[in-house]
């Protein structure tokens, strides 16, 4: 009998514990490192440079220019550009220009650095 007694008393004593808060520890403010700039440092961004030939630049559009094959048309200064070729090389590009000055005398090379345009001395110091 005297078991069973300790038994409730001790069955009273635990549910009444369990209503009480339990007070927990302060956590730790931990700062985490900034691991962007170390990202930025894996990212590599190509530059793409190509020259091309240009043929003509217009205030308005020309659809015989337009039905050219592998003719590139951009808008730049409310002008429309007509550009012939993709080439790794300014000696390239040139040869090309060397080949179609009879049919169009004003042709000249233009280097495109990420699609936009940049000066040959530029270009070829790169």
């Amino acid at each position: 009998m005297k078991n069973s007694w300790l038994f409730l008393i001790g069955l009273v004593f635990i549910t009444c514990n369990t209503s009480e808060v339990k007070k927990t520890a302060p956590l730790e403010v931990v700062k985490a490192k900034d691991t962007t700039q170390v990202v930025k440092a894996d990212v590599v961004k190509k530059e793409t440079l190509v020259f091309k030939v240009q043929i003509a630049a217009l205030k308005q559009p020309n659809e015989s220019f337009s039905k050219l094959e592998g003719i590139a048309i951009s808008q730049e200064n409310e002008l429309t550009k007509y550009r012939l070729g993709s080439f790794n090389t300014y000696a390239e590009a040139r040869k090309y220009r060397t080949s179609i000055l009879n049919t169009y005398e004003d042709a000249f090379v233009i280097a495109l650095k990420n699609k936009v345009p940049v000066s040959i001395l530029e270009a070829i110091a790169d």
